[in-house]
């Protein structure tokens, strides 16, 4: 009897277009924390904000002006180190 063994798994890169909408992760410097996301990224009305961990955090807002000025809000601030749409990834078993 022999063992079926899987073959390895691949993830796929994300689209540019695949993303969640009105999702984004924010990594920041140290010292930085949710508190001072919330706050940040208020006017846009922040419905959860997740910490990922290593700096990092998953923002959800209720109104979405868009990635070029939710990186500069942060940019500004010299708080956050970069912010990216939160990508969709899914495996493929080639």
């Amino acid at each position: 009897m022999t063992d079926k063994i899987d073959p390895p798994l691949h993830i796929e890169k994300p689209a540019s277009s695949q993303h969640a909408d009105s999702e984004y992760i924010v990594s920041v410097h140290q010292g930085a924390d949710s508190g001072l996301l919330r706050k940040l990224y208020g006017p846009y009305g922040v419905r959860d904000i997740t910490d990922l961990g290593a700096g990092q955090f998953l923002i959800k807002l209720q109104h979405d002006p868009g990635l070029a000025t939710i990186k500069q809000k942060g940019l500004d601030s010299g708080k956050v180190k970069s912010v990216q749409p939160n990508f969709s990834y899914r495996l493929n078993r080639p």
